[in-house]
């Protein structure tokens, strides 16, 4: 282990310690070692691989994270994190709820995955839709993208792209234990010659017990007031509405 990854490794256990409120003594006692031990971490000092192994497992950072490019430095924060452990927690399967982007008088339903890529060393996300949007029109399509989450503001964004039309979704940062993620989704629609851009508030729901994608995207369809699932989930959309038209700033022109 090179001195970067040493000096990374520490910066990263004594982030997690002030995160927490730990003292030296609390987190030496998690990882059954003495208080020097832990400062030696933090300073990036060589140690056995176990106590650094046990250190880090007190603050559940996981070391296989820490992968290095070719100049031994840490994956940038292109996408707002570095390590898979920082947002293990969105990992799975969700349904994304939004308006008919044409009417607003339905509502679609898309399945979503969202799971690590070891290659971009981030959240890859896949949207898969299957529906007629106008009535008329088959649209069974998949968009591939990523999860960008900003800690400091507290928001998650998901920017996808199919053959050049990008969907850009600002949401409300998924907690750990969380099930939803609320916020608005803006894409484009044909619009005879020329595409417009539309958009719509959204919910993110979480899919409980899934183990196949396959099974997910069979629930995407469209919604109409005849569905039960249309009286749940409309009342949050039009509150997520009602909340973004009221936000300060915001033009009613």
């Amino acid at each position: 282990m090179n001195d970067k990854l040493r000096a990374a490794i520490g910066r990263r256990i004594a982030q997690v310690r002030d995160q927490r409120g730990l003292t030296l003594i609390q987190v030496a006692d998690a990882a059954k070692c003495d208080e020097a031990t832990v400062r030696h971490a933090i300073a990036g000092r060589p140690l056995r691989q176990k106590s650094l192994a046990a250190i880090c497992r007190a603050l559940d950072i996981d070391l296989a994270d820490f992968a290095l490019g070719e100049a031994g430095e840490l994956t940038q924060r292109i996408y707002g994190y570095e390590r898979r452990n920082e947002v293990r927690h969105y990992e799975g399967f969700y349904l994304l709820y939004y308006y008919n982007l044409l009417d607003h008088q339905n509502l679609f339903c898309s399945a979503v995955r969202i799971a690590w890529d070891d290659g971009d060393r981030a959240l890859a996300v896949e949207e898969y839709t299957r529906f007629r949007q106008d009535g008329i029109t088959p649209f069974d399509g998949v968009m591939n993208g990523h999860l960008y989450i900003n800690e400091e503001i507290g928001f998650a964004q998901i920017l996808l792209n199919a053959a050049g039309m990008l969907q850009l979704i600002t949401a409300s940062r998924l907690e750990k234990g969380g099930r939803q993620m609320f916020g608005a989704m803006l894409t484009q629609v044909s619009d005879f010659i020329q595409y417009r851009p539309i958009t719509s508030p959204v919910v993110l729901e979480r899919v409980p017990e899934q183990s196949d994608f396959k099974a997910v995207c069979k629930l995407s369809r469209l919604i109409n007031p005849a569905d039960p699932a249309f009286d749940q989930i409309s009342p949050t959309l039009k509150q997520i509405e009602m909340r973004i038209s009221a936000a300060p700033g915001r033009s009613s022109a």
